[in-house]
């Protein structure tokens, strides 16, 4: 028989979707989601979005522990040829943030602190996927931006079950609503726990396509 781990594990999927700002269809996307053996949790997300007439190619890479702190996150940006033009390296130690960042031909390293009482754990990447929320269920921490390499407030809200079309089929799913930062996100996610719409503050939408 399986182990509960296992069959954790085996438990995946990958999922494209349409990205649009406002009613413009300006990107697409491709996110692989997958718990890990250990019961943890990885994501690698493929993000193209045409803005102004240019290309941005952005491929994350971001993995969880099975207790749901962050171990490693990886943002890598491509020119239209294919080139990697930055990339930026956190890995998540017992007290700090080891930053490394590429860009070009120059690399700088850094560590960023991890406060001695800061909640670092990220338990709602876990909701539906793994772990069982209950309605109203809000959970407060810190987030790591990798862009300003620096922590943010961050709270994610069980809303409850609504009903919504995604790609023409009406479904039923879970809303988690999210504040990181100054941002607002509303995420729906299917049974399983994988995202369907993401809907964020700045008009930005994410839509999974069948």
């Amino acid at each position: 028989m399986l182990s509960a781990v296992l069959l954790l594990a085996l438990q995946s999927k990958t999922l494209n979707y349409d990205i649009y700002r406002g009613s413009d269809l300006i990107g697409e996307a491709k996110i692989l989601i997958k718990i890990t053996q250990d019961g943890g949790k990885r994501t690698d997300t493929k993000l193209t979005l045409k803005l102004s007439g240019k290309t941005l190619d952005m491929h994350t890479t971001q993995v969880w522990a099975f207790s749901g702190r962050p171990t490693l996150k990886i943002v890598q940006m491509f020119d239209a040829k294919g080139n990697e033009t930055h990339r930026t390296r956190a890995d998540f130690k017992a007290d700090e943030v080891s930053v490394m960042e590429t860009v070009g031909d120059k690399t700088t390293k850094k560590t960023v602190p991890i406060a001695a009482d800061a909640e670092i754990r990220e338990l709602s990447e876990f909701w539906f996927l793994r772990d069982e929320p209950v309605k109203d269920e809000s959970f407060k921490f810190q987030s790591f931006d990798a862009s300003t390499q620096k922590w943010q407030t961050a709270t994610s809200t069980y809303i409850g079950i609504e009903s919504k079309v995604v790609d023409g089929k009406k479904m039923v799913l879970y809303h988690v609503a999210q504040e990181i930062g100054t941002k607002k996100v509303d995420v729906w996610l299917d049974t399983d726990g994988f995202p369907l719409i993401t809907e964020s503050s700045d008009k930005t939408k994410i839509v999974a396509k069948f």
